[in-house]
């Protein structure tokens, strides 16, 4: 289970069509006991679109499947395998 201060991924919902889906490097700001969080998501500059360099999400649904717009473990991969 994350708790506050831990890092995760976030999966971008928007920004340039060429991001879409991408993972940007996340720290839990508060977990809920649903198990959604809200994020601070360190986006990559201007390549990410115009939304500034660090984003507030709120509520964020966590997801293995890496859907658009949820957070997942920062030491998976897309294919569920745990980082060597």
């Amino acid at each position: 289970m994350q708790t506050s201060a831990d890092w995760v991924h976030y999966v971008l919902p928007d920004g340039p069509e060429h991001v879409h889906g991408q993972c940007r490097p996340a720290v839990v700001v508060h977990r809920w006991p649903d198990g959604t969080a809200n994020l601070l998501v360190f986006r990559d500059g201007t390549n990410d679109g115009p939304l500034g360099l660090v984003q507030w999400v709120t509520s964020v649904t966590p997801s293995d499947r890496h859907e658009f717009g949820t957070w997942h473990r920062a030491d998976t991969h897309e294919d569920g395998e745990g980082e060597a």
